[in-house]
């Protein structure tokens, strides 16, 4: 939500969270990095009941940002 109403945000670092707004105003493009562990109880990456799959989200941010290719993944273990 921060990012959507500054004008000095230079990206977004995401632990876990949800990434969904509900509007951005913002013009220009906001970066977005984003960890995400796959265990997730609370916010579980498939979704859960009331929450958005975190690839859903991404792709909102994706689109919004218009950015073109395939995001990067990056897995650990």
């Amino acid at each position: 939500h921060w990012a959507c109403h500054s004008d000095v945000v230079d990206a977004v670092i995401s632990v876990g969270g949800a990434l969904q707004v509900s509007e951005c105003p913002v013009q220009r493009p906001i970066p977005v990095l984003h960890y995400h562990g796959t265990r997730d109880e609370l916010y579980p990456a498939d979704g859960a009941k009331g929450t958005t799959p975190v690839e859903a989200a991404l792709a909102v941010w994706r689109a919004r940002n218009k950015s073109v290719g395939e995001p990067m993944i990056s897995e650990s273990g």
